[in-house]
């Protein structure tokens, strides 16, 4: 089915379906999550580790700080900010403009 492909292109979970009966009928689950199992390439884990060694405890840094250090857009900075957040590195605090990040000790 389309829908099977379109899924796995797009790095989503893969689509359900599911049968009951009583009364019968035919479900299809759908998941706009990407799939966790994307491989992170060896250049993002370097990133990552670099950010990490970047930074001090006890200090906050914006997005454009990092993005700096890394030489890369404010994009792929809060990319790989989200990522590490993900994996319980680092703390955010604040909304929009105001958003700091701090490695958690």
């Amino acid at each position: 089915m389309y829908i099977f492909i379109v899924a796995e292109n797009q790095g989503w979970i893969a689509p359900q379906v599911i049968e009951e009966y009583l009364p019968d009928r035919t479900i299809l689950k759908l998941s706009f999550v990407r799939n966790e199992l994307k491989k992170v390439t060896e250049k993002t884990e370097r990133q990552k580790e670099f950010i990490l060694n970047r930074m001090q405890p006890d200090m906050e840094y914006k997005v454009t700080e990092v993005a700096q250090w890394l030489d890369v857009g404010r994009t792929r900075a809060r990319t790989l900010l989200k990522m590490l957040i993900i994996d319980g590195k680092i703390l955010e605090t604040g909304t929009t403009k105001m958003k700091r990040y701090q490695i958690i000790k």
